[in-house]
């Protein structure tokens, strides 16, 4: 009999850490980056890379207003064709800053979707909040938008457009979106690269002949400070200047292509 109750109260710590597992919430990470001066030479990052070819590259789209409505609340539409690499075709959503604090948690729990609430911390800068849906696209989408043979809200699906309807109602209009792109993004991916017990993702942008490199790895919030530090004593180690540009690539991308007809 004893042996029953035994077993039985294990049973029942086993099942009760498991539904606390369940509800209890994630930590949210914190994704620190340090964007390198944009005319970082080929040498360098070879030395950075340890030579290594880019093992995925995409084609990137970002979507918005003639006059930057979406950029202008820090409101985001990204698409992302893999022309290298296993990754699907992707489609997102993001908020950032003061807005992305007031979405609610049930937006992390959609299916079909990845859904994350995190921070962008770049070095020697604030952590700023930011939520975003990311779903999959089907091969071929991508290009039927940029040409014209389909509608950017085709890209979106239902819950991201519910989720735009909420939090971007007033602002966005679907039939004004335009397609900006594509940059060139080239991706490495190196593990724990020597002086760092973090792993690092490398990804140069190239848009009409500019670059922008960026290094970025992601953190619990306790080690973002402590790692933005070592990753910044990395790359100055590594010969590579720290960009001291106000603008970031994004804010760049979305100028330069607003302006193209």
């Amino acid at each position: 009999m004893r042996s029953i109750f035994t077993h039985c109260f294990f049973v029942l710590v086993l099942v009760t850490s498991q539904c606390l597992g369940k509800t209890a919430p994630e930590k949210e990470q914190v994704e620190v980056k340090l964007e390198a001066e944009g005319d970082t030479s080929d040498q360098l990052l070879s030395q950075l890379t340890s030579g290594k070819d880019a093992k995925e590259k995409r084609d990137i789209y970002f979507y918005d207003m003639p006059d930057l409505a979406l950029a202008q609340h820090k409101i985001f539409l990204r698409a992302r064709k893999t022309t290298l690499g296993d990754n699907p075709d992707d489609s997102t959503v993001k908020i950032r800053g003061d807005l992305a604090n007031k979405v609610s948690q049930d937006w992390l729990q959609l299916e079909g979707a990845e859904s994350k609430r995190e921070f962008d911390m770049v070095v020697d800068k604030p952590k700023v909040p930011s939520i975003s849906i990311t779903v999959e696209q089907q091969s071929g989408e991508i290009d039927d938008v940029k040409n014209g043979k389909r509608s950017v809200r085709k890209l979106f699906s239902r819950d991201q457009e519910r989720f735009l309807e909420e939090y971007a109602g007033g602002i966005i209009k679907w039939e004004n979106l335009k397609p900006m792109g594509p940059v060139k993004a080239d991706i490495w991916k190196l593990k724990q690269p020597n002086g760092l017990d973090v792993n690092l993702s490398i990804e140069r942008w190239s848009v009409d002949g500019k670059l922008f490199l960026e290094i970025s790895t992601k953190v619990n919030p306790e080690k973002a400070d402590r790692v933005a530090a070592n990753l910044k004593d990395f790359i100055r180690s590594k010969g590579i200047k720290q960009s001291d540009d106000p603008e970031t690539k994004t804010d760049f991308v979305l100028s330069h292509f607003v302006q193209k007809p």
